[in-house]
């Protein structure tokens, strides 16, 4: 590997590897100690596309935050936030609420870890479930519509059902629609099913069904 090659010490370059790997579905987990080192070069003089920049840019600490939650280290990702908010002014509101809503999520699950339930899963059977992998389901309050993400080949397509007289319909591909390029995902539906928020990394986007 080439950054095993004298790159070690490059903040840069560790901060694009953690980006990288935080992005690999699976891997997300091997983007902690180079964000680990980037964090440790971080500096206010960091100058975006220079290519010889070898510190890294204190949003470095906002992502290393992101890798710990992600990996249920929710005190260090806290304490990663925490620590990337001393670096901006209070009117750079946008990156402050940002880490804030991090933090929010980040005590949100140790309170729900600390307490937890038992679940029963199911198959839901056909024609819901695919020889792909279905993932990411939301539903409306009504319990009447669904989307899900299901993994194709070269994206990420979002299907939709209703049920209707107590049987789901047969998904359909609701990709084209909605005008996602196979990277957007479900986080919300309303409760009667015709409004569908997607995200796409930290943009929320509002569908009408």
């Amino acid at each position: 590997m080439i950054y095993k090659r004298g790159y070690d010490d490059n903040g840069n370059i560790n901060y694009r590897i953690g980006q990288c790997f935080l992005n690999i579905p699976g891997e997300k987990s091997k983007a902690i100690p180079y964000l680990e080192q980037a964090v440790q070069l971080a500096n206010a003089k960091y100058q975006e596309g220079v290519f010889k920049e070898k510190n890294a840019p204190f949003d470095a600490y906002y992502y290393l935050g992101n890798a710990y939650r992600i990996n249920n280290q929710f005190e260090k990702a806290k304490a990663s936030y925490e620590q990337f908010k001393t670096f901006f002014k209070t009117t750079d509101k946008e990156r402050l609420s940002l880490a804030d809503k991090e933090i929010e999520a980040c005590n949100f699950a140790l309170i729900e870890m600390s307490n937890p339930i038992d679940v029963k899963i199911n198959q839901i059977g056909r024609p819901l479930s695919t020889n792909s992998s279905d993932i990411n389901p939301v539903v409306s309050g009504d319990l009447k519509s669904m989307v899900f993400i299901s993994r194709q080949k070269f994206y990420d397509a979002l299907f939709y059902s209703r049920k209707v007289n107590g049987n789901w319909s047969t998904p359909i591909n609701i990709t084209p629609e909605v005008q996602s390029d196979g990277d957007q995902y479900p986080t919300f539906m309303s409760y009667d099913g015709k409004e569908l928020y997607l995200r796409k990394e930290d943009n929320l986007k509002q569908i009408s069904l």
